[in-house]
């Protein structure tokens, strides 16, 4: 899949755009242009516009079948995220008899890896956009045990359903947890974390909170998903006291 990321302005002429792109690079079978106008290095589209090819682009991990969208959160380096996510049972003891609730979830991608491995998984994301891709990789896989909401952390406990899980996955962005969604976790008290993060800064002064609130950090494993650059993925298991 490749997207045209601009600003307002004349666009080029798409159809010789998607020809060359399409010559020089005959793996693109989905081609978007997207408007961005915020001064900001996030991917953040206000309008996508479908130019040619198909309208999603699929990947496998494990036994599982992921369809992409342009604004879909999905890791690009899916053999690297394959690896981490048959880390995390290695990392944590999980069962059948367990609840996992999955923030920051985006397109569902870890929820439904680790279906297999509990009772019931619960993923939430703010974004009306990645509910509804992970609704339909749910479906396209035939999981069951797989529920997705549209809702922000930092409202969780508004929700008069929310039920403490016995584990609780969060893969935030690369600013890692609010203050506010930090305080609902701590209010939810689950006995066991996972917390996967982008950012080693924004990774150590959370884990630096948890410990202040009786979690002790259990298991660390990091995985470079991107060696030409300094991102690190790191996955860390904490058991609360």
């Amino acid at each position: 899949m490749c997207i045209l990321e601009t600003t307002k302005g004349v666009l080029p002429d798409m159809k010789q755009c998607r020809q060359t792109l399409t010559q020089e690079v005959p793996e693109v079978t989905s081609f978007y242009s997207a408007l961005n106008t915020g001064q900001t290095d996030v991917v953040r589209y206000e309008k996508t516009f479908h130019i040619a090819g198909k309208s999603f682009i699929e990947e496998k991990l494990g036994p599982f079948t992921f369809r992409i969208h342009p604004q879909s959160f999905f890791q690009p380096n899916t053999k690297a995220a394959e690896k981490l996510y048959e880390k995390i049972p290695d990392l944590i003891a999980l069962d059948t008899n367990q609840t996992m609730l999955g923030l920051y979830c985006g397109a569902g991608a870890i929820e439904i890896f680790l279906s297999p491995y509990v009772r019931e998984v619960i993923g939430i994301d703010s974004l009306p956009q990645n509910i509804t891709n992970a609704i339909e990789n749910c479906r396209i896989n035939a999981v069951t045990n797989c529920s997705f909401h549209t809702m922000a952390v930092e409202s969780l406990l508004k929700n008069t359903s929310t039920q403490k899980p016995d584990i609780l996955l969060i893969d935030p962005p690369r600013g890692g947890i609010t203050n506010e969604a930090l305080a609902v976790i701590l209010e939810l008290s689950p006995a066991k974390i996972v917390y996967i993060s982008c950012n080693p800064s924004t990774l150590a002064r959370d884990l630096k909170l948890f410990r202040e609130k009786q979690y002790t950090i259990e298991k660390i494993a990091p995985f470079d998903f991107f060696p030409h650059a300094s991102h690190l993925e790191t996955v860390v298991s904490l058991h609360r006291h």
